[in-house]
């Protein structure tokens, strides 16, 4: 489960509106035992799913989750988020996919680095994916109250590493296993 933010502008009447329109959409993706090009078609089809769908108020969502906690006993942690804020989204098709050797020669371009540390967290995890000249960006803001530096860093090189592997072999599955 994770949430999506969505720019809800493109819905008519909004698209003049002079604020900041965006709210979260609920995704809920099995991924279990998906090859990772079935898995990327399903996130796709969910999260636009999550998109069309993100329009609600949210003190009736706060009001749903704590019944739901009630009813199964657990907390829900909703505080997982994907922002995807390509500008661009590029054609894939325009070009043959990268070679295997042209995927290992660009390995070691890939860096990673902390930015900048906030004594205040707004969410436990916020992923945002952007657009940078001829390559991507993942940015991951985490509350270390709840996930250690060294596991945030882990969520980035999975990212990088399931790419990879897909790259190098499409047959590949995304090693989620049903729970």
């Amino acid at each position: 489960m994770v949430q999506v933010v969505v720019n809800n502008r493109f819905r008519p009447g909004l698209a003049r509106s002079m604020s900041p329109l965006s709210q979260t959409g609920i995704c809920v993706i099995d991924l279990a035992g998906l090859s990772v090009d079935d898995a990327v078609r399903l996130t796709a089809r969910q999260a636009i799913a999550a998109y069309k769908h993100a329009y609600y108020d949210p003190s009736d969502v706060d009001d749903l989750v704590a019944r739901l906690a009630r009813e199964r006993g657990e907390e829900l942690d909703l505080a997982c988020f994907f922002n995807d804020r390509r500008i661009e989204v590029r054609d894939l098709v325009a070009g043959p996919p990268p070679t295997a050797e042209q995927v290992r020669a660009a390995l070691p371009c890939a860096t990673f680095e902390w930015t900048r540390r906030l004594d205040t967290s707004f969410e436990r995890m916020f992923t945002h994916i952007e657009d940078v000249p001829d390559t991507m960006a993942i940015t991951l803001a985490g509350d270390t109250h709840f996930m250690s530096p060294d596991d945030l860093e882990a969520v980035v090189r999975g990212m990088e590493a399931v790419a990879v592997e897909a790259a190098l072999d499409p047959a590949a599955t995304t090693g989620v296993r049903a729970s």
